[in-house]
């Protein structure tokens, strides 16, 4: 099974966009999900780069995010959040601004689900219970210590990987969920 790219905080920085779009087409990803402060409205090159990809791009709207800017680019409005389905599992993303736990938004997913959520620009990756919790970081306004990162949603693993080294920072092998 191909992975899932996930990414977050670019704010307008169309190089940090185009690198990870590299990455997911050299991965063979399917699907790229964001979680939010995409940033459009400081630059149109991010626009044609979202455009020109065969991989589909699902991001949610963060709190530096303008619906305009989205319309403008005549791209669809991003929600606050999205429940996907990834092998036998379902993921939640949020930018994290509003939204914190699929449960403020009357969302109840199953064991072994993966919770998104962007905002704070620092990397996290961790087994709650029976959940998965991954913040990708920041591709372009790391916090901290932490440079800019991404995660790879793999069947069985989260991988949270630096962006400019690809060097990994945590992987967390999941649990298969029971059907």
């Amino acid at each position: 099974m191909v992975p899932i790219l996930v990414a977050s905080d670019i704010h307008g920085d169309f190089q940090a966009l185009e690198k990870l779009f590299r990455i997911a087409e050299n991965l063979k990803c399917t699907q790229f999900l964001f979680a939010g402060d995409l940033g459009l409205g400081y630059s149109e090159d991010m626009v044609e780069i979202i455009k020109n990809r065969n991989i589909t791009f699902l991001p949610v709207l963060g709190n530096c995010d303008s619906p305009w800017d989205f319309s403008e680019a005549f791209l669809s409005h991003p929600p606050l959040f999205q429940v996907r389905k990834y092998e036998n599992r379902e993921i939640f993303i949020t930018h994290g601004h509003r939204f914190q736990t699929p449960e403020q938004t009357g969302n109840i997913l199953p064991p072994f689900s993966i919770i998104i959520q962007g905002h704070t620009h620092v990397p996290a990756l961790e087994e709650r219970g029976s959940y998965y919790f991954l913040n990708p970081g920041s591709a372009s306004r790391p916090r901290g210590r932490y440079e800019a990162s991404y995660a790879l949603i793999f069947q069985n693993k989260i991988e949270l990987k630096l962006l400019n080294s690809g060097k990994k920072i945590k992987t967390l092998k999941m649990k298969e969920p029971k059907l």
